[in-house]
């Protein structure tokens, strides 16, 4: 919940939680309380965007289109990216289980990959260099010659759902008689208050509100 408050989610403000970091928030909560930069953009699809995004770098003939508007909804030729002739082939379906060096990591030539292939076979790989790309909290477990210091540091940031949800309702008094304070915005386009149409509810404003839900539900249905 602290770190919900930290983002800036709605249903705190009646809470008077201060400004302050609090301690037992995440480390990426703590940036956000402390942290100086603007909020500015998030991929609707949240990491794999950037996913998206490498892969069409490495192989741009399964990841089509420009932009990052494409990377959101673009469709992976994934048939093509385990191709025996491709120059960087990219296996789907492998579970990594860990990585060591082979010998002291301060002198080893070598490091491990252990992995899962998609048969459920037990495969190990083998390179000079390897790359690490995961959940923090998953490296910690992955590689265990990390130092101590290290683990804790990964192991100490949390993972926070953001929920969006639409909700119908005939009018304001709901809000109005609850502990919580919301958020209220003008959607683009609409007109301010006082401006255009009447503010006030519709006497059938109930009637509205029940119409417009069944509406919805129909549509997911469909």
């Amino acid at each position: 919940a602290l770190d919900a408050f930290a983002a800036g989610l709605p249903g705190f403000k009646a809470l008077d939680l201060g400004e302050q970091v609090d301690p037992r928030m995440s480390a990426s909560a703590r940036q956000l309380m402390a942290g100086q930069d603007d909020y500015i953009y998030h991929f609707p699809d949240g990491n794999a965007a950037l996913a998206h995004a490498l892969l069409r770098e490495l192989r741009p003939d399964a990841v089509p289109g420009q932009g990052m508007a494409s990377l959101a909804d673009v469709k992976v030729g994934q048939e093509r990216l385990d191709l025996a002739e491709a120059p960087v082939r990219v296996r789907l379906r492998a579970t990594a289980l860990g990585l060591r060096h082979l010998g002291p990591p301060q002198r080893a030539e070598l490091v491990e990959l252990s992995y899962v292939d998609a048969a459920g076979a037990l495969r190990r790989v083998r390179a000079r260099h390897l790359l690490l790309a995961c959940w923090h909290r998953v490296i910690a477990r992955l590689a265990p010659e990390l130092a101590a210091a290290q683990r804790r540091a990964l192991d100490d940031q949390v993972k926070v759902d953001t929920d969006q949800v639409e909700i119908v309702v005939p009018d304001g008094a709901s809000q109005d008689d609850s502990p919580v304070q919301f958020d209220n915005e003008t959607p683009p386009g609409a007109p301010a208050e006082g401006e255009g149409k009447d503010a006030s509810p519709a006497p059938n404003a109930e009637d509205d509100a029940a119409k417009a839900l069944e509406k919805a539900l129909q549509g997911d249905k469909k």
